[in-house]
């Protein structure tokens, strides 16, 4: 395969639109090259399934936590009590289906990783046997979690915005958006990344070098995400297309070799 790197589209339009076709050519790959389309599959199944359930523990959840805080009102105020019922529904459902899909489907990652690895002859990590295997499927479950950590802080550090009105609500919408988009570049370049060793700071650090090509990867897994049908293959088609931009940041020298690599260098 021969590397479309970013550097050699200097500009940061060029740049923005080569990180955006990223997670669509990987959605292309992931539904049409035989070993990817297994595991997408199979990530498919699991992200439905987990939806399916996050769907009926809200729908059962939902209306005694809040009966419990607030008494269903008789007349015109049953109303309000029920658009906010379905309003939590609304926000939980969101919330969860951007942040449990990935977690769930964790030990998918690193297959899907490989196998998008072999099919384009790219370099995979040095192999140390099952027990290197179980450290990296424990490691990226790990990291999944910590990542959908880092989400949750995110927002909730931009959540007073929304308590303002006129501008806050805008502020906390533009804002929560950027932050959504350049954490699902982190979450999804880092699965790729897990494989070779990197280290948060590090893909972090790689994120922040590469803003123009991040910021179309991540506007198009956003998009990605609000399209119906097309949304429950999101994760593998991101992970595809992450595993492609990975690959050609570190042949551009955009990222800097792990501290795993520099200990196997030594």
């Amino acid at each position: 395969m021969e590397l479309r790197t970013p550097l050699a589209r200097p500009a940061p339009a060029l740049q923005f639109g080569h990180g955006f076709l990223l997670p669509l050519r990987g959605l292309r790959l992931s539904l049409t090259v035989p070993a990817l389309r297994r595991w997408t599959l199979a990530t498919v199944a699991l992200t439905v399934a987990t939806l399916a359930a996050l769907l009926v523990g809200l729908a059962l959840g939902i209306r005694p936590v809040l009966e419990s805080l607030w008494t269903r009102p008789a007349g015109s105020g049953a109303i309000l009590w029920d658009a906010t019922m379905i309003a939590l529904l609304v926000v939980g459902f969101l919330a969860g289906a951007l942040t449990l899909p990935p977690v769930v489907t964790a030990p998918l990652a690193d297959p899907l990783v490989a196998a998008t690895e072999r099919h384009f002859g790219l370099p995979g990590p040095a192999h140390g046997g099952l027990g290197q295997l179980a450290a990296e499927t424990a490691g990226g479950l790990a990291k999944a979690i910590l990542r959908v950590g880092l989400l949750a802080c995110g927002h909730a550090l931009l959540l007073p915005l929304w308590l303002l009105p006129g501008p806050g609500h805008f502020a906390w919408t533009a804002l929560s958006v950027t932050w959504t988009i350049f954490w699902l570049v982190f979450e999804y370049l880092d699965l790729p990344a897990n494989r070779f060793g990197y280290r948060f700071g590090e893909v972090a650090k790689a994120v922040r070098g590469n803003l123009a090509v991040a910021a179309g990867f991540g506007a198009a897994v956003y998009l990605l995400l609000w399209v119906p049908v097309l949304n429950t293959v999101f994760i593998p088609a991101a992970t595809v297309g992450a595993t492609l931009l990975f690959h050609e940041l570190r042949t551009a020298g955009r990222i800097a070799p792990s501290l795993r690599d520099d200990e196997r260098i030594r």
